[in-house]
């Protein structure tokens, strides 16, 4: 981020920020994480939200601009280390505050620490390896975050669901996110989802059937495209095979779903939103909460194919096991940022490209099919025209599936290839814990 200066940055203001982070102990969950650097220096106040999300890759309780310029105010770790440089101590209180470093040359690390009293509000880990640098959070926070106290008790007044949790999935709708198809089966598998309650791709993840699906099931992983409209709110929509759905129809009567428990959200820009009228209401996973669902995981801006898989994964499997919903988030943002590239090449790289080739041998024979069927009629007729699409479908996807593949494997030779924020922190937790 783009430093301080620390000679103009009086000691009153830095407790003022400190206290609005921390103002009790039991706003612990409400913790922000910066990141303490960015190498491209921080965008400034007009670039393009989504832009400036992604660049600050930081994991925050919504994406608002109020909470992206409170990055720029508050730079919470390199603020710390700036203080104590600026001191040449590693050590010194300031108000109720303590900060400390402590340095081992021997084993290469490093710590940096905030106290109150006798709390660790944050203790950040920095160690030096052959591979670079591995930096984490000792104390981890569970953060859950309401749109609205209003919405937060709509939650917590719906009545407990009795019947055993029943999953389903829609994937891939639009036939161009190759990793949605092997996290829909990894979901599948750990959830034993039958086949008709699993919406694959374009003819079947269509709007009416999204509408049955959410009706049968208790939890329901969407795995597709998203896209939000800043400028018209109401728009912000879930891209389906044959239309979308808006936030504007998830808000009326008709898409009441009073038996919905778990929702996540495996899409883009689905918790993306402005709090300058309407309190940050107006995203997709704020509808959702709004139509029944009792808890969303959404995401702040556009997310990556292949770590929102995974990361996907890693949720399901705490939640399985029985971790909370803050708790399964904040266990798959670690093992997401930690996971090795020799993990993802040995465990992970087998599983994913067998898949991927199954889909690119069905691909195939659809485009040929479609070819076929196109050659045959005249020119520039509406068969042809209609065929010749399909035709162009196919082909893109399987563009795609090659371009998944030599991603997956770049990926797969980097020390840790999604220990960057931009992958691991743009997911939240809205709703019930």
């Amino acid at each position: 981020m783009r430093k301080s200066n620390i000679s103009k940055f009086p000691k009153v203001r830095v407790e003022v920020n400190l206290v609005a982070l921390y103002p009790t102990k039991n706003e612990k969950e409400e913790f922000i994480m910066v990141c303490d650097r960015l190498d491209s220096g921080l965008p400034n106040a007009k670039t393009d939200l989504r832009d400036l999300a992604a660049a600050l890759g930081s994991l925050a309780p919504a994406g608002t601009f109020s909470t992206l310029e409170s990055f720029r105010k508050i730079e919470v770790l390199g603020l710390l280390n700036q203080i104590l440089e600026k001191a040449k101590t590693d050590e010194i209180q300031v108000g109720d505050y303590l900060i400390s470093r402590r340095r081992n040359l021997e084993d290469g690390k490093g710590q940096l620490c905030l106290k109150k009293g006798d709390i660790d509000l944050v203790k950040y880990t920095v160690q030096k390896t052959p591979q670079g640098l591995i930096k984490q959070l000792d104390k981890q926070f569970l953060i859950r975050y309401a749109p609205s106290c209003q919405i937060l008790e709509f939650c917590q007044k719906r009545p407990q669901v009795e019947a055993t949790c029943n999953y389903g999935t829609v994937e891939d709708a639009t036939e161009d996110l190759p990793c949605s198809s092997f996290e829909g089966a990894q979901i599948a598998q750990m959830f034993n989802v039958p086949p008709h309650l699993r919406l694959q791709g374009r003819r079947e993840a269509t709007v009416s059937n999204y509408r049955q699906l959410v009706k049968q099931v208790q939890g329901i992983l969407s795995s597709h495209h998203a896209q939000s409209r800043i400028d018209k709110p109401l728009e912000s929509k879930l891209q389906l095979g044959d239309g979308s759905i808006t936030l504007g129809q998830l808000l009326t009567p008709s898409w009441r779903v009073p038996n919905l428990v778990d929702v996540f959200l495996s899409c883009c820009e689905t918790n993306l939103g402005l709090t300058q009228v309407t309190d940050d209401l107006l995203t997709i996973a704020s509808g959702f909460l709004c139509a029944g669902a009792r808890s969303v995981v959404s995401t702040l801006w556009a997310v990556d194919d292949l770590a929102t898989a995974l990361f996907s994964i890693f949720y399901h499997q705490y939640r399985h096991r029985g971790s909370c919903r803050p708790a399964a988030l904040q266990q798959a943002q670690e093992e997401l940022r930690s996971l090795t590239g020799e993990t993802l090449a040995t465990v992970y790289q087998p599983q994913i490209n067998m898949l991927l080739d199954e889909k690119f041998q069905q691909l195939d024979r659809a485009r040929k099919e479609a070819k076929a069927n196109r050659d045959r009629c005249p020119k520039d007729t509406p068969d042809y025209l209609k065929w010749d699409e399909e035709y162009k479908q196919h082909f893109q996807a399987g563009d795609r599936i090659r371009k998944t593949k030599n991603w997956l494997k770049a990926m797969s030779q980097e020390a840790f290839p999604f220990s960057h924020p931009f992958y691991w922190s743009a997911f939240t937790c809205s709703g019930l814990r």
